[in-house]
């Protein structure tokens, strides 16, 4: 599998993070906060598990029927610590790539007992939050270039071919 670059990484995390914490860097869990600023000389195994700056935030993700794998670094978003960036390596038009996007982490949370009203409603909150920054992010995420499962999709449905 042919990794994506230490630049890629850098783009995505800052992206992400400048948008999930915009009262700043000091609001960023310390664990997190080393992939806000990622070196340009930095290998990128730095930032992948097994590396101990890794260990807290990233964890590989399981290959899908094409046997295609991934990455999910838990970097959450302020009043969300769950919120993640994601990694695929897909198949697109014989070529392998990366694709970016956000987990929102939250499916299951409603599918839990609640015991009030107000437990369930701040659960949707929660998730309306939760997607308007999956939203926001992954917009950004286009505006740089940055290709994610909706942009593969649009080359597919504008492709004359």
């Amino acid at each position: 599998m042919e990794l994506f670059t230490t630049r890629d990484l850098a783009q995505v995390c800052r992206i992400f993070l400048e948008l999930a914490y915009p009262s700043g860097s000091a609001s960023i869990p310390v664990a997190v906060r080393p992939y806000l600023e990622i070196a340009p000389d930095a290998a990128v195994t730095d930032y992948l598990p097994p590396s101990p700056l890794a260990l807290p935030v990233c964890h590989e993700l399981l290959p899908e029927k094409d046997g295609a794998g991934g990455f999910a670094f838990r970097l959450g978003r302020d009043g969300f610590r769950y919120l993640k960036l994601c990694l695929r390596q897909m198949e697109h038009h014989g070529k392998e790539t990366w694709v970016f996007f956000v987990d929102t982490h939250d499916k299951r949370l409603l599918t839990l007992p609640s015991q009030s009203p107000e437990n369930l409603e701040r659960l949707r909150t929660l998730k309306q939050k939760n997607e308007v920054m999956k939203v926001q992010i992954e917009k950004a995420f286009d505006l740089a270039r940055i290709l994610t499962p909706t942009e593969l999709l649009r080359i597919d449905l504008t492709d004359e071919s």
